[in-house]
């Protein structure tokens, strides 16, 4: 019972800075949804003046908004021209008066003093032209060969989100990885605390040994990384509808892997630290290095990268994570079984370094007790 008390009161000290935990599941959401958007299909901007009004010049801004290559802004004629004296726009589209008429006037047979009013100002020569102006014959051409008016813009940016939530996937799995070493360092700030405050020499003269205080740390700090993995899976699924977390069977025991992989680490790292701000700069450096060689901002292949960055970013345990959960995510038939060699690694990994944290602190032990004999003989 005392650990068990112990154990949640170490909990409750990790989430008292609720600034720092607010962050901590906020930036990998944010992050992931905003590099999903980044990498969609870039569309270029085409302010349009719809001076006519009639219902075939709303027909062809409709047929220019369901272009993938263009995004319709309404503009006034004197804003376009601004813009395009500015240097801010290569081109604008202004539809004159007349313009139904005219087509009107063409299905009819009739003879047309001139084209439709439809104007295509142009500014500096830019390779985005070129695009506006097939997008500009592809919507000009539909009304008359019967082309049905375009779907609403809801359904579009529908579309959009959805494809958004679905590339967010892996950049989530990836931030995610690369956040829990900042999560990690902060479980075990706490040492750095009680070394600091004189509070560890209080402890070791307790009745609990101390390694049974250390054990509620590095119990408190599992479940401290379960719940942050479990707030962010629900706030993927829940406001950003990422569907993260779909074979939960399978990405869970990978993600507990990884967590005790982390928090064995960050636990020898907080023995060795020796003040609270180089524990700080080197969690800030170390968690920076993991999502840059982890692949959460890009990936790196054998391909394109240099051979040695793509040597070290094979020795991040984040890039074992994320292989594993893609190729879950991404197969059928995949499953926890075919990623036990992950799985294990990362476990051998944590264990490993539990066991030296343990050992280191044994020893150190020994040397305090030694030193403080020779003081008082």
């Amino acid at each position: 019972m005392p650990l068990l008390r112990m154990t949640g009161k170490q909990i409750k000290l990790m989430c008292r800075n609720r600034a720092a935990l607010l962050a901590l599941i906020a930036a990998p959401l944010l992050l992931a949804y905003l590099f999903s958007y980044s990498v969609l299909e870039p569309k270029t901007p085409l302010y349009a003046a719809d001076l006519d009004g009639s219902v075939l010049s709303r027909s062809l801004l409709a047929n220019l908004g369901t272009d993938k290559t263009v995004k319709v802004v309404s503009a006034t004629e004197q804003l376009i021209l601004s813009r395009i004296a500015d240097g801010e726009l290569a081109a604008g589209l202004v539809i004159d008066p007349g313009y139904g008429a005219a087509l009107r006037r063409d299905d009819t047979g009739q003879t047309a003093a001139s084209k439709p009013p439809l104007r295509l100002l142009v500014g500096q020569a830019d390779s985005s032209i070129a695009v506006l102006e097939a997008a500009l014959a592809k919507a000009v051409a539909a009304p008359a060969a019967g082309t049905p008016v375009a779907s609403d813009s809801g359904q579009d940016s529908a579309s959009a989100a959805a494809a958004a939530g679905s590339l967010a996937l892996p950049h989530l799995n990836g931030f995610m990885a690369m956040f829990l070493w900042a999560a990690a360092f902060q479980a075990f700030r706490s040492l750095i605390n009680e070394r600091e405050n004189h509070t560890a020499e209080r402890l070791l003269a307790s009745p609990l040994p101390y390694w049974q205080h250390l054990l509620t740390k590095i119990a408190a700090a599992l479940g401290f990384g379960l719940l942050m993995i479990g707030l962010v899976w629900g706030g993927g699924r829940g406001l950003l509808h990422i569907h993260v977390g779909g074979d939960a069977a399978a990405e869970l025991p990978l993600w507990a892997a990884y967590w005790w992989a982390l928090s064995g680490i960050s636990l020898g790292l907080a023995l060795l630290a020796r003040s609270h701000r180089s524990f700080t700069v080197l969690g800030s450096v170390v968690t920076a290095l993991a999502g840059v060689l982890g692949g959460a901002f890009f990936s790196i292949d054998e391909a394109s990268a240099p051979r040695w960055i793509y040597l070290l970013s094979r020795l991040v345990p984040g890039t074992w994570l994320t292989r594993s959960l893609s190729a879950i995510s991404s197969s059928k038939t995949a499953s926890l079984r075919s990623e036990l060699l992950t799985v294990s690694l990362l476990a051998g990994i944590g264990t490993l370094c539990m066991i030296a944290a343990l050992l280191m602190t044994s020893h150190n032990r020994r040397l305090r007790f030694r030193a403080q004999e020779r003081s008082l003989s």
